[in-house]
């Protein structure tokens, strides 16, 4: 028969737990059975009692910035963030507050860094990819590193569209490695909202132009012949762009063809391929600086010319991104033609 222990002996931190859970008296000592701890419900009950008077009491905060937190609360902890949707730090900190465990910001931090299952990470947006695709992909992949592409003689083209409102919330979030990946959680209206066309080379970088949303093929010609076509270093250049239909349909074909211009398709899927969406995500971080947001169109894309000097100006990231590239191609093939990491 499991050892009787003494009712002033019984765990406060399990009873806590269970309670919080939504368990009854009953069910808590049930539970607290299954542990080899024998008790009844009055005394459950008696402890819930001196619990809830305590409660009105501030708790006592963990002073010392190295005190660890019993590892029955860094279990309790995972649950929430696996079962309970609690992501961020605040929240698991007001869910130990309530257990009566006050620790600073700090000591949270460094005590979800300590469960090895857990990880900080800002959601990412992918969509949905099929097989087909993936094979698609696969197949770009293994071709382009079978053709030794210089790719210091490149171009990387797309297009963006710049909500007023900002950008998608990407704060990170704790999750659990065992678990999917946090998803975007997407905010505010975005009713308005700017669209631009952009590209990069190692060499040369084009000026930015503002293009519709719904982009055609005689405007995309136009574009090109206005940004593209007046910094082009050499006919030896190759531009890679999109699937979007302006970028590949018989007008748009013919146009390039008639200038010499020499263009390539990116596989279905390829955001993690195009090094210009890298680009997108700095550039982002530049225009909606902290909490940053617009208040109409002119004065957001006057932020993003700004962003954009910058990024005409560093040769080094340019150099990076396209140097890059055969480590996507080979993560690609690596993963079979599912997402790379960049």
């Amino acid at each position: 028969m499991a050892k009787r222990r003494r009712d002033k002996s019984l765990p406060i931190d399990l009873i806590q737990r269970f309670a919080h859970e939504g368990l009854s008296e009953r069910a808590i000592v049930r539970k607290l059975a299954t542990r080899r701890i024998t008790t009844s419900r009055s005394t459950v009950h008696r402890r819930l009692q001196s619990i809830q008077a305590a409660s009105s009491v501030p708790a006592k905060s963990l002073k010392n910035p190295r005190r660890k937190l019993p590892d029955s609360v860094k279990r309790y902890l995972v649950r929430l963030i696996r079962f309970h949707g609690k992501h961020t730090t605040a929240a698991l900190r007001q869910e130990l507050q309530v257990l009566g465990y006050v620790v600073s910001k700090q000591t949270m931090i460094r005590t979800l860094r300590s469960i090895p299952t857990l990880a900080l990470k800002a959601p990412r947006q992918r969509m949905a990819i099929t097989k087909d695709q993936k094979a698609a992909r696969l197949q770009w992949a293994r071709s382009a590193l079978a053709q030794r592409i210089n790719w210091s003689l490149a171009f990387f083209a797309d297009e963006k569209i710049w909500n007023l409102d900002g950008p998608d919330s990407r704060s990170k979030v704790w999750y659990d490695k065992r678990d999917l990946p946090p998803k975007l959680n997407r905010t505010g209206a975005q009713n308005k909202a700017v669209s631009v066309w952009g590209a990069f080379s190692l060499h040369a970088v084009p000026q930015i132009a503002r293009v519709p949303t719904h982009l055609n093929s005689g405007q995309y010609c136009d574009v090109i012949r206005d940004q593209l076509l007046t910094v082009r270093p050499s006919r030896r250049y190759t531009m890679y762009h999109d699937r979007l239909t302006a970028h590949h349909s018989a007008q748009t074909n013919a146009w390039m063809s008639d200038r010499g211009l020499k263009v390539q398709l990116f596989p279905p899927k390829a955001a993690d391929i195009n090094p210009m969406e890298n680009v997108w995500g700095i550039l982002t971080k530049k225009v909606f600086t902290g909490t940053k947001t617009f208040t109409n169109e002119e004065s957001l894309y006057a932020a993003i010319e700004a962003a954009w000097a910058t990024i005409r100006a560093d040769r080094g990231l340019r150099e990076r991104l396209v140097n890059s590239m055969t480590g996507r191609l080979q993560q690609v093939i690596k993963r079979k033609g599912d997402w790379a990491d960049f």
